[in-house]
């Protein structure tokens, strides 16, 4: 399971790095990546870095529609 957590907060990692870079798919990108490293941060019990991914996904889809 962890090795599953892991590789999902890199590709998660790796859209965020892309987004600035990927036009018009920029939000959908940052979206991407915010809900794939959260389960990384719920392991890691950082409760602060939960909140700011589901403030950040929130934002950004309030953005996109």
């Amino acid at each position: 399971m962890r090795r599953l957590i892991d590789i999902a907060a890199y590709v998660g990692a790796a859209s965020m790095a892309a987004a600035p870079w990927s036009g018009d798919m920029m939000l959908p990108a940052l979206i991407t990546g915010l809900v794939l490293i959260t389960p990384q941060a719920i392991y890691l019990r950082a409760w602060n870095l939960v909140v700011l991914n589901l403030s950040g996904i929130i934002g950004y889809l309030w953005r996109l529609i």
